[in-house]
């Protein structure tokens, strides 16, 4: 695909290269939409990572990712910086999306946070199976089990 007059290429979304002219592209009003899909495609596999190990279930990350580009494409007007930086607030927005989903299903859910670290922890179980390895679901468990700010630093 061909934008701005930079080449932007399969390779470079899988590499997560993000061009000058990209940059550029997501403050023109003409070709913002255009611009932004492409950083979409660039990060959405690694922000849908970096939210699955937050909150665990496969369609509680999607709605988290999607919600984030979202807010992302929203607040394309404040965002100054370039390539280094778009990551760092992407991975920004995305991690207190999560962290508030968290934080809603604590408060209208669940009673204390253990309980939500609990019923994540038996989710895994669940999804993973028998498909999945003994240690790797018990690491994630052992994971889930730590309180929320260390469960983010490790994740991070």
């Amino acid at each position: 695909m061909h934008l701005w007059g930079v080449l932007y290429t399969e390779s470079m979304a899988e590499s997560r290269q993000i061009s000058d002219g990209l940059l550029a592209g997501l403050h023109d009003p003409a070709v913002r939409r255009e611009a932004f899909d492409a950083v979409v495609e660039a990060w959405l596999r690694p922000l849908y990572w970096h939210v699955r190990r937050l909150v665990v279930v496969h369609e509680d990350a999607e709605d988290v990712v999607q919600e984030s580009f979202v807010k992302a494409y929203d607040a394309l007007d404040s965002f100054r910086g370039g390539a280094a930086e778009l990551r760092v607030w992407l991975y920004r927005i995305a991690t207190r999306t999560a962290l508030s989903l968290l934080r809603r299903r604590r408060r209208g859910l669940f009673s204390s946070l253990d309980d939500v670290s609990r019923e994540l922890a038996d989710r895994v179980s669940e999804e993973c199976g028998d498909a999945a390895e003994e240690a790797l679901v018990r690491f994630q468990q052992a994971v889930l089990n730590l309180p929320l700010r260390q469960r983010l630093v490790f994740n991070l």
